[in-house]
């Protein structure tokens, strides 16, 4: 037997909004929200929703934190609002996405066709620097998508748009049989278009200027040059340079765009400091990427090589090159998203200490290289 329809409902929790001229939190509505939904359709009393949001969700698997569970709630559900507001959600210390931000990249990525935006007048962004940086790049993204099914200006109306939204959204997803516009529907709407519109330098340019503009933001970061940057991994300041890939690896043209950077490790040796180590490649792929393809890049083929759901990561064990690939950067979101998710799968799995460890070696590697060339 087929279970409830899954309804996510992601949206800023610690709001208030006008209600009955008073205030009420987002949060309570959000509650009031799950239980009229689920009361929508009951047959022989149970429900034929099941709406998942923050306030009742249930406990993750102990393996995933409530930021990677919150997401995978968002890439499972079979109708994903978002209640948008111009705020991109909490972030976790020392880094720039919010989890808003990161839970509608994820819905849209498994499946665009069940994404719905209701938008909370009047947008109230948030001032604090790092925190207004993240929500002014969410609107954007939000605007760019042009996803909006309703707009709502208080509780009462807020109210109505979601019911409405949802009632409309399990009506479309019936006369079309649950056709899935798959992982990259995106493509074709919003910053995604864009992008593809871009000749192969531009669109290069366009993920290089992302990766390197989200490692920045990390604290005690800082610049080498316009591709690389130096950011604080497992206690050790590692030098991260960064590369786009602007069409399938299997295009030559494109790879050959990016070439095996690490070839050059040794110029970038003079703006190293006495502390810096590495560098490791980061390589951001417009589409995706295979461990076969991964390997031929690195032109090592016994290589240490992690499959990730943000990409592959190849490690060469005598020479010490590392390049993390991560796959489907097909906007400024969704390239974020992959990094912020890589590093943290670097912590998580304990990979950081190791990369950092590789990295001294590759450093040493490097300036006795640079000596024999100058």
């Amino acid at each position: 037997m087929p279970g409830p329809i899954q309804v996510m409902l992601s949206s800023r929790c610690l709001v208030d909004i006008p209600s009955n001229g008073g205030k009420v939190m987002l949060s309570s509505v959000r509650i009031d929200l799950k239980k009229q939904i689920e009361e929508m359709l009951l047959v022989d009393g149970k429900s034929g929703f099941e709406v998942w949001i923050n306030e009742k969700g249930r406990a993750g698997p102990g393996d995933e934190t409530s930021w990677e569970y919150c997401v995978s709630q968002a890439q499972d559900c079979d109708l994903f609002v978002s209640i948008f507001n111009g705020q991109s959600g909490w972030m976790r210390p020392g880094e720039t996405e919010g989890i808003c931000e990161a839970e509608l990249e994820a819905a849209i990525g498994s499946n665009l066709s069940k994404v719905q935006i209701v938008q909370l007048d009047p947008l109230n962004p948030r001032t604090k620097r790092s925190e207004k940086a993240s929500d002014s790049r969410f609107m954007r993204y939000v605007e760019d998508l042009r996803l909006f099914a309703g707009k709502a200006t208080d509780a009462a109306s807020l109210r109505t748009q979601v019911l409405g939204t949802v009632q409309e959204a399990v009506v479309k997803m019936a006369l079309r049989g649950g056709a899935s516009g798959g992982p990259a529907a995106k493509a074709y709407l919003g910053q995604a278009l864009d992008w593809n519109r871009l000749n192969f330098a531009d669109r290069k340019a366009s993920i290089e200027k992302e990766l390197v503009q989200a490692l920045r933001q990390r604290p005690r970061s800082r610049t080498l040059d316009k591709q690389t940057v130096v950011t604080p991994i497992a206690s050790r300041l590692i030098v991260m340079r960064c590369a786009g890939l602007p069409a399938p690896i299997g295009v030559a043209a494109a790879r050959e765009l990016v070439g095996q950077p690490f070839l050059k490790d040794h110029e970038l040796v003079p703006e190293m400091t006495e502390g810096d180590v590495g560098p490791v490649h980061l390589i951001g792929c417009h589409a995706g990427v295979t461990e076969s393809q991964a390997r031929r890049q690195l032109g090592f083929p016994d290589a240490i090589v992690v499959t990730t759901p943000q990409g592959v990561w190849v490690a060469d064990p005598i020479q010490n090159i590392q390049v993390l690939f991560l796959r489907n950067c097909v906007d400024a979101v969704s390239t974020r998203v992959r990094l912020q998710d890589a590093l943290d799968w670097l912590d998580h799995s304990g990979e950081a200490e190791a990369l950092a460890g590789r990295a001294a070696k590759r450093a040493r590697i490097a300036r006795a290289v640079a000596k024999e060339v100058a």
